[in-house]
């Protein structure tokens, strides 16, 4: 800017001591040049402004609630990694931890559904030490632990949610990986019980 101003100044006194027009025209376009670089400086350091609040910074204009609910909304369109980007940025905001076990779990979740069992386990298991009696985290971490073929951690996982709350899915996926084991007797014991709770 002082750049600019000083050629400014310049072309001003050329214009009242100097009637060369050639010179006066040279320091116009230098003039126009220098603007338009100047332009061109702000608008890359917007958009770099842009893009570190948008995947690297966290905005203090959204609560951690807002991101969380835009999580959410990113994880329903199946956009995952946005959605991951949006629980970790409200995770960083949620400093009294009212909804940090639920963050961690639908975080976990998206990173489940992008492939990354070890990362969503780890998730899970944040949620778990906060709230110990999350049987959702349980189940999805069973879940995750079965895809990597981790089946006596994924057998515990199952067995807790079922403590938590007898629901068929996690009787079925216990039934799952005892059926694969080759224990067909406690997969068909989890298979009936499961159908005893989907007719009720």
């Amino acid at each position: 800017m002082k750049q600019v101003l000083t050629i400014v100044f310049t072309l001003t006194v050329l214009l009242s001591c100097s009637s060369n027009k050639s010179e006066i025209e040279e320091l116009k376009k230098e003039i126009e040049t220098l603007k338009n670089q100047k332009t061109q400086v702000s608008k890359e350091e917007k958009n770099d402004e842009i893009q570190n609040d948008e995947y690297t910074n966290t905005s203090p204009t959204l609560t951690a609630d807002e991101y969380y609910n835009k999580g959410l909304g990113y994880a329903k369109k199946g956009e995952y990694q946005l959605a991951i980007d949006n629980f970790t940025k409200g995770i960083k905001l949620d400093l009294d931890g009212a909804n940090l076990a639920i963050a961690y779990n639908n975080r976990g979740l998206s990173y489940f559904y992008l492939g990354n069992y070890e990362d969503a386990i780890a998730d899970y298991t944040r949620a778990i030490r906060i709230d110990p009696d999350f049987t959702d985290a349980y189940f999805n971490r069973g879940l995750s632990c079965k895809k990597l073929g981790n089946y006596e951690a994924a057998i515990a996982d199952y067995t807790r949610a079922i403590r938590l709350n007898p629901a068929a899915d996690a009787y079925i996926g216990r039934g799952n990986i005892y059926e694969k084991l080759g224990n067909y007797e406690a997969a068909k014991a989890d298979y009936t019980r499961a159908r005893r709770i989907k007719s009720l």
